[in-house]
């Protein structure tokens, strides 16, 4: 990874981490095996932990943002009783309540997410980047043009960048190895996809512990501008056929967002105000799913929740968030970059000219409703 890439520290720990973490996490990640992760702990970190991770105390502003995505459910998984974690952690924090994908399957929202647009046939199927390279600018290649850095932190991933699918490591969930302009093809030179899209790591000081090291790393200043946190198909309610399938999904998805967002949530720069996680899904499920599918549609002016298979939940998680916020205004993915830009401070990225059916001003109610501006 490049120089400058990763942040140390260790603040607050909300009272729902904290029983998180005594119940433990996560060592042997493809089986699903889970252990404690190592939180360091300070003085000022025990004043700050009753509240929880979302008091709409902080008047700081965002600089780094994080996104987690899960797989194939609707909103209503935030009520799941098999997921605790989950259910605490919307409970406690902000919750969009009308958010939705792009389209089916899962490929065209991972790109779609990050670019504001989908080329080909990645719309209708999924496939790797040797099917459906995308030319279009991507927000990785924004923030390497201004300056700053980002990260995907791939879950079981075998070497940073990898454009194959291996054992429970998925690389359309990944989005960057399908950009030209971060892989220095199609005459850019930026190749930054072979430093900045790297496996995740484990929840523990160590060799290429990646966001780990990104959160926690001595030095400091080392935390992106934008990560993107990517669960293998055992950890994200995806599965896989004699791998890893039925209920224990759940408990998996759980325990893996009880780590990782237990270690967020301690971090420096989380606890400075600086740092927004966004917990979403790439696309919902229901019996009305077809594919490819003009989710976004269901994002247009007056209408509410929509189809099961285009709803998902995008929860909002920050310091200047007050607990158990809510927004019913209809938001898709599209809407979602924006609103990251706008705190990153980059322009938008066109969507399609085809594919644009969120209300106007969508990106902006978002960072609004969250108190996020």
């Amino acid at each position: 990874m490049r120089a400058g890439r990763n942040r140390p520290g260790a603040l607050g720990l909300t009272l729902v981490t904290c029983l998180a973490l005594i119940d433990g996490v996560t060592a042997g990640w493809s089986s699903g095996a889970l252990a404690s992760p190592a939180v360091p702990t300070r003085g000022e970190s025990a004043r700050k932990t009753a509240t929880g991770p979302c008091t709409g105390s902080s008047s700081a502003a965002i600089t780094h943002v994080i996104v987690i995505v899960e797989e194939n459910e609707s909103e209503t998984i935030v009520k799941k009783a098999s997921m605790p974690y989950l259910k605490s952690l919307a409970n406690a924090c902000g919750l969009a309540t009308n958010a939705h994908n792009l389209t089916h399957p899962s490929t065209g929202n991972y790109l779609g997410l990050v670019s504001g647009q989908v080329q080909g046939k990645a719309w209708s199927r999924d496939g790797g980047p040797g099917n459906y390279p995308q030319s279009q600018e991507s927000l990785f290649h924004q923030i390497d043009q201004a300056g700053r850095t980002w990260g995907v932190y791939a879950q079981s991933m075998p070497t940073p960048c990898d454009p194959n699918n291996s054992g429970s490591y998925y690389v359309r969930h990944t989005a960057a190895p399908y950009f030209d302009d971060v892989n220095g093809r199609g005459g850019s030179s930026d190749d930054s996809c072979q430093t900045d899209d790297v496996p995740l790591g484990s929840p523990s000081a160590g060799t290429g512990n990646n966001l780990y090291t990104a959160l926690y790393g001595a030095g400091g200043g080392n935390l992106p501008a934008f990560s993107l946190v990517v669960p293998d198909v055992c950890h994200d309610l995806h599965g896989q056929k004699g791998t890893c399938s039925g209920t224990g999904l759940y408990t998996n998805a759980d325990q893996f967002l009880q780590t990782w967002v237990g270690l967020i949530v301690a971090s420096p720069d989380y606890m400075a105000g600086n740092t927004l996680l966004l917990v979403t899904w790439d696309e919902g499920r229901g019996s009305d799913e077809t594919e490819p599918e003009a989710c976004w549609a269901e994002t247009t002016p007056g209408k509410a929740s929509g189809k099961p298979s285009c709803w998902i939940a995008d929860i909002v998680v920050s310091a200047r968030t007050p607990a158990a916020a809510r927004s019913a205004t209809a938001y898709n993915h599209y809407d979602v970059l924006q609103a990251i830009e706008t705190l990153l401070g980059l322009s938008f990225l066109p969507n399609n000219p085809a594919v644009s059916g969120a209300p106007d001003g969508a990106a902006s109610t978002f960072l609004s409703d969250f108190r996020l501006t």
